[in-house]
């Protein structure tokens, strides 16, 4: 038997005195019906609300999984203590009971109005106003997402196989960085990832494996301050990651930082998997945490490097052991996106394409492109002349001078002259004029042609301006 514990009752469930009900039911039911759970069979699916679970006995015997759904699970679990939804979902724990469960989203928090809203026009409903997912931040998931992830986190607890989890990796923590020589020993791709104080733009360590080997701990610098990488070591490295395929998460940042503060070249076989993670899945996060939570089971780690000062030797030890964990996630995430891509040949052929271009993207990043100034002041003034030319027509259309990157003057011509209903509205309670707002009133109006040249005098100022930035030039 499987047992769904919901955060609490819903709008819908309060109002009709029942649970899992309205929009939130048709969501849950759709997502078990793939694994062939019938939400209305109570032979084969207990559902109740946390409180309840927790504290009454009066459960059904035969539980063999539970998939906790909402944050009010984080109170009565052990392992949850001082952990927040984001950083515990996704993982698939057994308790002392051998009972399989699983964190993840309130069904209701994934079909609610915001989640619909932030999914259509892409705007934030204001409790995601954090989240800039840059592929290596700890940000929360997106409201829009969690849909996603509810049915990915039920996916992974369903089809769990404890005989298939893998098993804790060896761990190499060198003193000095010559003794992981021995990990090149080993064939398959090159794992790793590195460590940096920004201040300085020093690299600190670097976690590193090759194909199934341990994972080896490099310190850089010691907590002292010394320096603890001669010749030996960067000669096999640089040499390694020329011949072999290199696997990293963000690898434009790595690569760069190497490249342009350590002078280390790297070759063409370069494979990322926050890259390659945006080619599988598009709509969803790409942060090594979130990526961990779809293609490995190890715990959310992403908050454990703590504040770092290289001269804290507890500390340095800290970020030691934060970078391999790293590694060992990286590694599982490679080996299951492989897998899975190896089944879809269009994947295959996208996740390829994406990751040949990596090489080139790193070197331009690093030496810049070639630019013609000439022809982008030819686009700048027909950007120029174009404007002008849509300026006098739309001045006819309204009977107004209108500047389209005006709100108030665009407010007044839609709703105060044409009298059209708002779509939106803004923080202070103003009709919206955004991009999202007024093509939706280009929909309910498709014959005013204004719009279109609002929405064409709008690209022509964004284009302008993007070709409107200074010349930089490389000094030797």
């Amino acid at each position: 038997m499987i047992a769904l514990v919901l955060h609490g009752p819903s709008r819908f469930d309060k109002e009709n005195n029942g649970i899992l009900l309205g929009p939130a039911g048709d969501f849950t039911r759709g997502v078990l019906s793939m694994h062939g759970i019938s939400l209305d069979n109570p032979d084969e699916l207990f559902i109740t609300f946390a409180d309840d679970f927790f504290k009454n006995s009066n459960k059904p015997s035969g539980i063999k999984k539970i998939i906790f759904a909402g944050a009010k699970a984080l109170d009565f679990l052990p392992a949850a203590k001082d952990k927040t939804l984001d950083a515990f979902r996704g993982v698939v724990y057994t308790s002392t009971n051998k009972t399989q469960y699983i964190v993840t989203y309130w069904p209701q928090d994934c079909v609610d109005a915001w989640a619909m809203e932030d999914s259509l026009d892409g705007d934030s409903d204001g409790e995601d106003i954090l989240d800039k997912d840059d592929g290596k931040s700890t940000s929360p998931t997106k409201r829009s997402n969690y849909s996603f992830w509810f049915a990915q986190d039920v996916k992974k607890l369903l089809t769990y196989d404890p005989q298939k989890v893998q098993p804790e990796p060896q761990i190499y923590n060198c003193s000095r960085a010559e003794e992981a020589c021995r990990v090149f020993n080993f064939e398959g791709p090159i794992f790793f990832d590195i460590e940096t104080h920004p201040k300085t733009n020093t690299l600190t360590c670097l976690a590193i494996a090759c194909g199934e080997s341990p994972v080896y701990s490099v310190p850089v610098y010691d907590w002292g301050g010394n320096l603890n990488v001669g010749v030996v070591f960067f000669a096999r490295f640089i040499r390694e990651l020329k011949r072999r395929r290199v696997v990293i998460h963000n690898a434009l940042f790595d690569l760069c930082f190497l490249a342009a503060f350590y002078k280390i070249p790297f070759g063409h076989d370069i494979y990322d998997t926050m890259v390659a993670g945006h080619r599988i899945f598009p709509e969803a996060e790409k942060s090594l945490a979130h990526q961990a939570t779809l293609f490995s089971n190890r715990p959310f780690h992403k908050d454990e490097a703590g504040n770092f000062d290289p001269r804290n030797r507890a500390q340095f030890e800290q970020l030691r052991a934060y970078n391999i964990k790293d590694v060992v996630v990286l590694r599982e995430i490679y080996y299951g996106q492989i897998d899975l891509i190896s089944r879809d040949r269009g994947l295959q052929d996208s996740v390829d394409q994406a990751s040949q271009s990596l090489a080139d993207y790193a070197f331009m990043s690093l030496h810049g492109m070639h630019f013609d100034p000439v022809k982008r002041q030819y686009i700048v003034r027909k950007c120029e002349e174009r404007y002008k030319h849509l300026n006098r027509i739309l001045k006819i259309l309204v009977g107004f001078d209108l500047n389209p990157g005006s709100p108030d003057q665009v407010v007044k011509y839609l709703h105060g002259q044409m009298h059209y209903k708002p779509e939106k509205t803004t923080d202070k309670g103003a009709p919206s004029v955004a991009g999202d707002a007024l093509y939706k009133i280009k929909i309910k109006h498709p014959k005013n042609v204004a719009i279109d040249v609002i929405f064409e005098m709008r690209r022509m100022v964004k284009l302008k301006g993007m070709l409107g930035f200074q010349q930089w030039i490389w000094e030797y």
